[in-house]
């Protein structure tokens, strides 16, 4: 309300028209923008309503989406298809609801290096300057264990060369077949989590082409 409707579609019409749906939600559960359960059984008919398949993605918080629900849907073989890095009772998840998921995750979506390494600065910083510490130019540093650059093959596809630049950078089957294997260590798998890089550290090259100029478009819109 406070921000005006302008910039934004109701949710109702939202789930209608598409065909993939993201949720990055913060979990609040009182006010007219509560967003727990936000996804319940109204929304995932709403949003399945007319359509061959439909795919949700959950990267907020597991109690935005009712996994009672979600599962009761993808146990019908629907057409819905999910995939859930936060989950509902964390860390005690539903095992039952991982195993009709397309992918699941242990609560790792945000955990690339990249990111922890720069909320460890900011936090160092900020001590630093509140007790005088004179590290307030400190940076983290991420250990060099990932090959960061990609070269583009002109031999194949610019959608082929693009799904490999992006399985190069995080390919969510090897979290998927982790937690599988192991869903009584979901800390444990967070805490002992890989080096995985953001999508900005990567360094392209390519012989200049229309295809390559095809191709650095289209990544440097999803952030490389």
């Amino acid at each position: 309300k406070e921000e005006g409707s302008a910039e934004f579609t109701p949710l109702e019409k939202l789930l209608k028209k598409s065909d993939i749906i993201c949720l990055h939600t913060p979990l609040t559960r009182l006010g007219y923008a509560a967003s727990f359960h936000l996804i319940d059984h109204r929304e995932l008919a709403l949003f399945m309503r007319g359509k061959a398949d439909s795919f949700l993605i959950n990267a907020g918080r597991g109690e935005v989406v009712c996994g009672e629900a979600l599962k009761k849907v993808l146990g019908l073989g629907s057409g819905l298809h999910a995939t859930l890095d936060v989950w509902e009772n964390e860390p005690m998840i539903d095992e039952g609801l991982l195993e009709l998921l397309d992918y699941g995750s242990c609560h790792t979506a945000g955990y690339s290096s990249d990111g922890k390494a720069n909320g460890t600065t900011a936090s160092v910083q900020a001590v630093s300057r509140f007790f005088d510490l004179g590290l307030n130019e400190w940076q983290a540093v991420i250990p060099d264990e990932v090959d960061l650059n990609f070269t583009f093959d002109d031999r194949i596809s610019v959608g082929e060369n693009v799904r490999k630049l992006v399985l190069r950078s995080f390919d969510v089957k090897v979290d998927d077949q982790l937690l599988r294997n192991a869903v009584s260590e979901f800390e444990y798998l967070r805490g002992s989590y890989r080096i995985r890089r953001e999508p900005s550290s990567y360094i392209l090259y390519g012989k200049e082409s229309s295809a390559f100029e095809n191709f650095r478009q289209l990544v440097k819109a999803i952030s490389f």
